[in-house]
């Protein structure tokens, strides 16, 4: 048995790359090809088309943190006990879900805007 996230090993295997070397020249410099990293990348060559962006990570594009989420992209989390309406962490709560909300709108429409296929669904949510 492998240790390997199922949406990885459907999407099939790409080329090795080779360890860089020498010296990289870059305008911008994202570390980390998560899910993250490589928005971060294409907003700046929306922004910076003639741009020189270089993005590293240890592993293959989206295969860390980013595959365990298990291709899940949530607007919100299920609120901690203190952070209830009333409660001294509703405050923050409230910043937090607004955040992951215009991050959850985004995605959406980057996979629209994109055309992307990827299985996205966008009903469910699962609480345990």
């Amino acid at each position: 048995m492998t240790n390997e996230c199922g949406w990885i090993a459907q999407a099939g295997r790409s080329p090795v790359r080779g360890s860089l070397k020498g010296t990289e020249k870059a305008d911008w410099l994202i570390i980390g090809a998560g899910i993250t990293g490589l928005n971060a990348a294409h907003t700046l060559a929306q922004m910076h088309p003639h741009a020189r962006i270089v993005i590293v990570d240890r592993q293959r594009a989206a295969q860390g943190a980013s595959a365990r989420n298990s291709g899940f992209a949530v607007a919100h989390e299920h609120p901690g006990t203190d952070e209830l309406l009333g409660r001294k962490g509703f405050a923050d709560y409230q910043v937090d879900t607004e955040i992951s909300r215009v991050a959850s709108l985004e995605v959406r429409q980057r996979i629209a805007r994109h055309g992307i296929e990827c299985d996205f669904r966008d009903d469910g949510y699962f609480l345990r």
